[in-house]
Protein backbone atom coordinates (compact mmCIF):
# COMPACT_ATOMS: atom_id res chain seq x y z
CA UNK A 1 0.00 0.00 0.00
CA UNK A 2 1.59 2.91 -1.01
CA UNK A 3 2.15 6.05 2.03
CA UNK A 4 0.69 9.55 0.78
CA UNK A 5 1.97 12.46 3.16
CA UNK A 6 1.39 16.06 2.77
CA UNK A 7 4.26 18.26 3.52
CA UNK A 8 4.75 21.28 5.75
CA UNK A 9 6.92 23.43 5.25
CA UNK A 10 7.40 26.67 7.22
CA UNK A 11 9.79 29.48 5.98
CA UNK A 12 10.68 33.40 6.41
CA UNK A 13 12.08 35.83 4.61
CA UNK A 14 15.38 36.00 6.23
CA UNK A 15 17.67 33.22 7.71
CA UNK A 16 16.75 31.91 10.68
CA UNK A 17 16.78 28.86 13.16
CA UNK A 18 13.65 26.55 13.90
CA UNK A 19 13.44 24.39 16.95
CA UNK A 20 12.61 20.62 16.27
CA UNK A 21 8.94 20.95 18.11
CA UNK A 22 7.25 18.85 15.30
CA UNK A 23 9.38 16.45 15.27
CA UNK A 24 10.96 14.33 17.72
CA UNK A 25 14.76 12.58 16.95
CA UNK A 26 15.63 9.10 17.76
CA UNK A 27 16.76 9.57 21.42
CA UNK A 28 18.55 6.12 21.61
CA UNK A 29 22.14 6.57 23.67
CA UNK A 30 24.68 7.23 21.16
CA UNK A 31 27.99 4.88 21.61
CA UNK A 32 30.17 8.44 22.37
CA UNK A 33 28.30 8.61 25.20
CA UNK A 34 29.97 5.22 26.74
CA UNK A 35 33.60 4.40 27.08
CA UNK A 36 33.94 0.90 28.21
CA UNK A 37 37.23 -1.29 28.45
CA UNK A 38 37.62 -5.15 27.74
CA UNK A 39 37.03 -7.16 31.04
CA UNK A 40 36.83 -10.26 29.56
CA UNK A 41 32.91 -10.28 28.96
CA UNK A 42 32.23 -8.05 26.15
CA UNK A 43 30.78 -9.78 23.48
CA UNK A 44 28.32 -9.48 19.91
CA UNK A 45 25.72 -11.80 19.05
CA UNK A 46 22.69 -11.76 17.20
CA UNK A 47 19.52 -13.62 17.05
CA UNK A 48 17.65 -14.18 13.67
CA UNK A 49 13.92 -15.19 13.49
CA UNK A 50 11.43 -16.34 10.88
CA UNK A 51 8.45 -16.94 10.93
CA UNK A 52 8.42 -17.63 6.96
CA UNK A 53 8.06 -20.66 5.19
CA UNK A 54 9.52 -22.00 2.30
CA UNK A 55 7.02 -23.60 -0.69
CA UNK A 56 8.75 -26.52 -2.60
CA UNK A 57 8.96 -25.86 -6.64
CA UNK A 58 7.66 -22.04 -5.88
CA UNK A 59 10.23 -18.66 -5.77
CA UNK A 60 9.52 -17.36 -2.29
CA UNK A 61 10.01 -13.98 0.08
CA UNK A 62 11.27 -15.25 3.53
CA UNK A 63 10.97 -12.42 6.38
CA UNK A 64 13.27 -12.03 8.88
CA UNK A 65 13.77 -9.69 12.18
CA UNK A 66 17.54 -9.72 13.20
CA UNK A 67 18.31 -8.46 16.99
CA UNK A 68 22.24 -7.59 17.59
CA UNK A 69 22.63 -8.51 21.18
CA UNK A 70 25.77 -6.54 22.99
CA UNK A 71 26.93 -6.45 25.77
CA UNK A 72 29.20 -3.04 25.74
CA UNK A 73 26.97 -0.83 23.35
CA UNK A 74 28.43 -2.81 19.74
CA UNK A 75 26.83 -2.60 16.64
CA UNK A 76 26.57 -4.47 14.15
CA UNK A 77 28.12 -3.61 10.69
CA UNK A 78 28.17 -6.51 8.12
CA UNK A 79 25.43 -9.34 7.85
CA UNK A 80 25.54 -12.65 5.96
CA UNK A 81 23.03 -15.42 5.61
CA UNK A 82 24.39 -19.02 3.23
CA UNK A 83 21.00 -20.87 2.16
CA UNK A 84 21.29 -24.61 2.30
CA UNK A 85 21.44 -26.35 -1.30
CA UNK A 86 18.01 -26.60 -2.97
CA UNK A 87 17.27 -22.81 -1.41
CA UNK A 88 18.95 -20.24 -4.33
CA UNK A 89 18.50 -16.46 -2.72
CA UNK A 90 17.47 -14.20 -5.78
CA UNK A 91 17.21 -10.66 -4.46
CA UNK A 92 17.17 -8.91 -1.07
CA UNK A 93 16.21 -5.93 1.48
CA UNK A 94 17.88 -2.71 -0.32
CA UNK A 95 19.19 -2.15 3.04
CA UNK A 96 19.42 -2.85 6.75
CA UNK A 97 19.36 -0.86 10.30
CA UNK A 98 18.91 2.53 11.45
CA UNK A 99 16.51 4.53 9.06
CA UNK A 100 16.42 2.70 6.31
CA UNK A 101 18.44 3.01 3.09
CA UNK A 102 17.84 6.75 3.16
CA UNK A 103 20.04 7.00 6.60
CA UNK A 104 23.70 7.28 6.65
CA UNK A 105 24.43 4.34 8.40
CA UNK A 106 22.35 2.10 7.62
CA UNK A 107 23.81 -1.79 6.03
CA UNK A 108 23.40 -1.97 2.34
CA UNK A 109 22.67 -4.86 -0.04
CA UNK A 110 26.09 -5.79 -1.34
CA UNK A 111 24.41 -8.46 -3.45
CA UNK A 112 24.72 -12.30 -3.92
CA UNK A 113 27.73 -14.55 -4.47
CA UNK A 114 25.97 -18.32 -4.51
CA UNK A 115 24.04 -19.27 -1.97
CA UNK A 116 25.39 -16.24 0.26
CA UNK A 117 23.37 -12.90 0.16
CA UNK A 118 25.17 -10.04 2.00
CA UNK A 119 24.65 -6.29 4.05
CA UNK A 120 27.09 -3.99 5.03
CA UNK A 121 30.93 -2.10 4.73
CA UNK A 122 32.26 -3.76 7.00
CA UNK A 123 34.14 -1.18 7.71
CA UNK A 124 34.38 -0.85 11.20
CA UNK A 125 33.34 2.51 11.57
CA UNK A 126 29.44 3.05 13.24
CA UNK A 127 27.83 0.10 12.24
CA UNK A 128 24.12 0.62 11.08
CA UNK A 129 22.40 -2.28 13.15
CA UNK A 130 22.07 -0.96 16.48
CA UNK A 131 22.25 -3.22 19.83
CA UNK A 132 18.44 -4.34 21.27
CA UNK A 133 17.00 -3.15 18.24
CA UNK A 134 14.86 -5.30 15.88
CA UNK A 135 14.90 -4.83 12.20
CA UNK A 136 12.98 -6.46 9.49
CA UNK A 137 14.34 -7.59 6.38
CA UNK A 138 12.90 -9.76 3.68
CA UNK A 139 14.96 -12.13 0.86
CA UNK A 140 13.59 -13.80 -2.04
CA UNK A 141 14.69 -17.28 -2.58
CA UNK A 142 13.77 -19.98 -5.68
CA UNK A 143 13.03 -23.09 -3.88
CA UNK A 144 13.61 -26.58 -5.47
CA UNK A 145 10.50 -28.66 -6.14
CA UNK A 146 12.26 -31.72 -4.26
CA UNK A 147 12.76 -29.88 -0.82
CA UNK A 148 11.13 -30.93 2.05
CA UNK A 149 12.00 -31.02 5.65
CA UNK A 150 13.44 -28.65 8.45
CA UNK A 151 16.55 -26.74 6.39
CA UNK A 152 19.11 -24.75 8.20
CA UNK A 153 20.46 -20.96 7.23
CA UNK A 154 23.64 -20.21 8.62
CA UNK A 155 24.53 -16.22 9.17
CA UNK A 156 27.32 -14.08 10.05
CA UNK A 157 27.17 -10.64 11.93
CA UNK A 158 29.93 -8.56 12.27
CA UNK A 159 30.30 -5.50 14.66
CA UNK A 160 32.10 -2.40 14.27
CA UNK A 161 34.97 -3.20 16.24
CA UNK A 162 33.71 -0.73 19.08
CA UNK A 163 34.28 -2.58 22.86
CA UNK A 164 36.28 -5.54 23.58
CA UNK A 165 36.57 -8.98 21.40
CA UNK A 166 34.65 -10.90 20.31
CA UNK A 167 34.03 -8.75 17.03
CA UNK A 168 31.78 -12.00 15.19
CA UNK A 169 29.16 -13.74 15.67
CA UNK A 170 27.91 -17.26 13.34
CA UNK A 171 24.48 -18.46 14.24
CA UNK A 172 21.43 -20.55 12.29
CA UNK A 173 17.69 -20.44 11.93
CA UNK A 174 15.66 -23.11 11.14
CA UNK A 175 13.32 -22.78 8.02
CA UNK A 176 10.08 -25.09 7.71
CA UNK A 177 8.20 -26.14 4.65
CA UNK A 178 4.61 -24.48 4.32
CA UNK A 179 2.04 -25.93 6.05
CA UNK A 180 -1.49 -26.69 4.93
CA UNK A 181 -3.10 -24.81 6.90
CA UNK A 182 -3.43 -20.81 6.60
CA UNK A 183 -0.69 -18.99 9.47
CA UNK A 184 -2.50 -15.31 9.83
CA UNK A 185 -0.35 -12.80 11.78
CA UNK A 186 -1.86 -8.86 12.00
CA UNK A 187 0.09 -5.81 12.42
CA UNK A 188 -0.39 -2.30 13.24
CA UNK A 189 -0.39 -0.30 9.70
CA UNK A 190 -0.36 2.77 8.26
CA UNK A 191 0.67 6.05 9.40
CA UNK A 192 -0.05 5.24 13.17
CA UNK A 193 2.59 2.66 13.23
CA UNK A 194 5.10 5.17 13.16
CA UNK A 195 4.32 7.66 15.59
CA UNK A 196 6.19 8.66 18.83
CA UNK A 197 3.37 10.44 20.16
CA UNK A 198 -0.45 10.88 18.63
CA UNK A 199 -3.10 13.79 19.76
CA UNK A 200 -5.56 14.18 21.92
CA UNK A 201 -8.87 13.47 22.56
CA UNK A 202 -9.68 16.77 20.48
CA UNK A 203 -8.35 15.11 17.58
CA UNK A 204 -9.94 11.70 16.91
CA UNK A 205 -8.16 9.34 14.35
CA UNK A 206 -8.70 6.03 12.58
CA UNK A 207 -6.30 3.36 13.79
CA UNK A 208 -4.79 1.18 10.43
CA UNK A 209 -3.71 -2.17 10.84
CA UNK A 210 -2.99 -5.57 8.02
CA UNK A 211 -3.11 -8.89 8.08
CA UNK A 212 -0.61 -11.42 6.53
CA UNK A 213 -0.85 -14.71 5.54
CA UNK A 214 2.40 -17.14 5.66
CA UNK A 215 0.91 -20.11 5.16
CA UNK A 216 -1.77 -21.89 3.14
CA UNK A 217 -4.81 -19.92 1.56
CA UNK A 218 -7.31 -19.03 3.93
CA UNK A 219 -10.99 -19.93 2.91
CA UNK A 220 -13.10 -19.59 6.12
CA UNK A 221 -14.59 -16.45 7.20
CA UNK A 222 -12.01 -15.19 9.56
CA UNK A 223 -12.62 -11.48 12.15
CA UNK A 224 -9.78 -8.98 11.92
CA UNK A 225 -10.18 -7.18 15.45
CA UNK A 226 -8.77 -4.50 17.50
CA UNK A 227 -9.38 -3.69 21.41
CA UNK A 228 -7.99 -0.31 22.54
CA UNK A 229 -8.55 -0.82 26.34
CA UNK A 230 -12.16 -1.19 27.75
CA UNK A 231 -12.82 2.00 25.34
CA UNK A 232 -12.66 0.21 21.63
CA UNK A 233 -13.48 -2.93 20.70
CA UNK A 234 -14.00 -2.83 17.09
CA UNK A 235 -14.22 -6.34 14.28
CA UNK A 236 -13.82 -6.18 10.39
CA UNK A 237 -14.04 -9.51 8.35
CA UNK A 238 -10.52 -10.44 6.33
CA UNK A 239 -11.45 -10.80 2.24
CA UNK A 240 -11.59 -14.86 1.47
CA UNK A 241 -9.71 -16.40 -0.36
CA UNK A 242 -6.48 -14.74 1.33
CA UNK A 243 -3.72 -16.91 -0.29
CA UNK A 244 -0.06 -17.94 0.38
CA UNK A 245 1.99 -14.63 1.36
CA UNK A 246 -0.87 -12.14 0.27
CA UNK A 247 -1.72 -9.08 2.80
CA UNK A 248 -4.84 -7.23 3.82
CA UNK A 249 -5.05 -3.65 5.20
CA UNK A 250 -7.62 -2.17 6.75
CA UNK A 251 -8.93 0.81 8.78
CA UNK A 252 -11.01 0.86 11.27
CA UNK A 253 -13.40 3.22 12.96
CA UNK A 254 -12.34 6.59 14.20
CA UNK A 255 -10.77 6.21 17.80
CA UNK A 256 -10.86 9.39 20.30
CA UNK A 257 -8.05 8.39 23.10
CA UNK A 258 -9.53 9.91 26.57
CA UNK A 259 -6.96 11.57 28.55
CA UNK A 260 -3.12 11.06 28.59
CA UNK A 261 -1.19 7.99 29.49
CA UNK A 262 -0.26 4.41 27.96
CA UNK A 263 -2.16 3.17 25.21
CA UNK A 264 -2.15 -0.66 24.18
CA UNK A 265 -3.22 -1.55 20.73
CA UNK A 266 -4.58 -4.72 20.36
CA UNK A 267 -4.12 -7.06 17.14
CA UNK A 268 -6.07 -10.24 16.92
CA UNK A 269 -6.67 -12.44 13.42
CA UNK A 270 -6.22 -16.36 13.65
CA UNK A 271 -8.22 -18.92 11.84
CA UNK A 272 -10.10 -21.96 13.92
CA UNK A 273 -7.17 -23.83 12.19
CA UNK A 274 -4.50 -21.57 12.31
CA UNK A 275 -0.84 -23.07 12.17
CA UNK A 276 0.68 -20.99 14.75
CA UNK A 277 -1.70 -19.17 16.99
CA UNK A 278 1.10 -17.30 19.22
CA UNK A 279 1.63 -15.26 16.38
CA UNK A 280 -2.36 -14.11 16.21
CA UNK A 281 -1.87 -11.16 18.40
CA UNK A 282 0.20 -8.26 18.26
CA UNK A 283 0.25 -5.11 20.84
CA UNK A 284 1.26 -1.64 20.27
CA UNK A 285 1.92 1.36 22.93
CA UNK A 286 1.54 4.76 22.61
CA UNK A 287 1.98 7.44 25.22
CA UNK A 288 -0.32 10.06 24.60
CA UNK A 289 0.65 13.15 26.83
CA UNK A 290 0.79 16.18 24.03
CA UNK A 291 -1.05 17.59 21.18
CA UNK A 292 1.73 18.03 19.23
CA UNK A 293 1.56 15.76 16.23
CA UNK A 294 5.36 13.98 15.66
CA UNK A 295 5.79 12.10 12.76
CA UNK A 296 9.32 10.29 12.01
CA UNK A 297 9.60 8.15 8.30
CA UNK A 298 12.90 7.29 8.77
CA UNK A 299 14.11 9.77 5.97
CA UNK A 300 14.94 12.47 8.02
CA UNK A 301 16.95 12.46 11.25
CA UNK A 302 16.71 16.23 12.15
CA UNK A 303 14.82 19.66 10.39
CA UNK A 304 15.42 20.37 6.60
CA UNK A 305 16.79 23.78 5.93
CA UNK A 306 16.11 24.54 2.34
CA UNK A 307 16.84 27.72 0.51
CA UNK A 308 14.09 29.33 -2.03
CA UNK A 309 14.61 32.42 -4.40
CA UNK A 310 13.85 35.94 -3.19
CA UNK A 311 15.88 35.27 0.40
CA UNK A 312 13.56 32.84 1.86
CA UNK A 313 15.00 29.85 3.86
CA UNK A 314 12.49 27.32 5.96
CA UNK A 315 12.06 23.84 7.15
CA UNK A 316 10.56 20.88 5.81
CA UNK A 317 8.42 18.26 8.50
CA UNK A 318 6.65 15.48 7.02
CA UNK A 319 2.87 15.18 8.15
CA UNK A 320 0.38 12.16 7.75
CA UNK A 321 -2.32 13.06 5.21
CA UNK A 322 -5.02 11.58 7.35
CA UNK A 323 -3.57 14.19 10.40
CA UNK A 324 -6.20 17.17 11.57
CA UNK A 325 -4.28 20.06 11.48
CA UNK A 326 -5.07 22.60 13.14
CA UNK A 327 -1.97 24.63 14.00
CA UNK A 328 1.99 25.07 13.80
CA UNK A 329 3.48 25.75 16.83
CA UNK A 330 7.53 26.50 16.60
CA UNK A 331 10.43 28.92 18.08
CA UNK A 332 12.99 30.63 16.87
CA UNK A 333 16.89 30.31 18.46
CA UNK A 334 17.21 33.89 17.54
CA UNK A 335 14.41 36.42 16.19
CA UNK A 336 14.52 39.07 14.33
CA UNK A 337 11.99 42.13 14.52
CA UNK A 338 10.31 42.51 10.80
CA UNK A 339 10.88 38.94 9.81
CA UNK A 340 8.13 37.22 8.55
CA UNK A 341 7.38 33.66 8.49
CA UNK A 342 4.68 31.25 7.60
CA UNK A 343 3.66 28.03 6.91
CA UNK A 344 2.18 25.78 4.25
CA UNK A 345 1.04 22.31 3.68
CA UNK A 346 1.82 20.97 -0.02
CA UNK A 347 1.06 17.25 -1.31
CA UNK A 348 4.01 15.42 -1.38
CA UNK A 349 4.47 12.38 -3.33
CA UNK A 350 8.52 11.80 -4.03
CA UNK A 351 8.25 15.85 -4.27
CA UNK A 352 5.74 18.78 -3.35
CA UNK A 353 3.07 18.95 -5.47
CA UNK A 354 -0.27 21.03 -4.70
CA UNK A 355 -0.45 23.50 -2.20
CA UNK A 356 -3.43 22.31 0.25
CA UNK A 357 -3.27 24.92 2.94
CA UNK A 358 -1.45 27.92 4.10
CA UNK A 359 -1.48 30.17 7.27
CA UNK A 360 -1.12 34.14 7.20
CA UNK A 361 2.03 35.83 7.33
CA UNK A 362 3.60 36.00 11.17
CA UNK A 363 5.44 39.64 11.32
CA UNK A 364 7.82 39.57 14.20
CA UNK A 365 7.68 42.09 16.14
CA UNK A 366 9.42 41.86 19.42
CA UNK A 367 12.31 39.57 20.49
CA UNK A 368 9.87 36.21 21.46
CA UNK A 369 10.93 33.10 20.42
CA UNK A 370 7.87 30.91 20.63
CA UNK A 371 4.81 31.24 18.15
CA UNK A 372 1.78 29.95 17.11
Amino acid sequence: MKKIFTLLFVMAMVNFAIGQQLYLENSRPKKTEKSLSSKGIDVISAEITTVSYFDPGATVTLNFVITVISVDYEYGDYLEMTFPAGITPLDGSPAIGEGGQNAIFAELLNGIEGQTISWGDDDNDNGGLYYDTPYEFWVEVAVDESLAGTQEIDFLISGDQYGGPPHEFSGTVDLYEIPDVPDLEPKAAGPFAAYYSVPLAQAAFAPQGRVYNYANELTEATDFKLTIGDTYDETLPITIPLGYAQTEYFTFPEYAPIGTGTFTFTYTANASNDYNPDNGTFEKEIEIDSTILSFNNGDIVEPMSIGLPGGMTGNVFYVAAEDVLTAVSFYLIAPTVGDIVSARVFAFDGEPGELIASTMDVVITAPETQYT
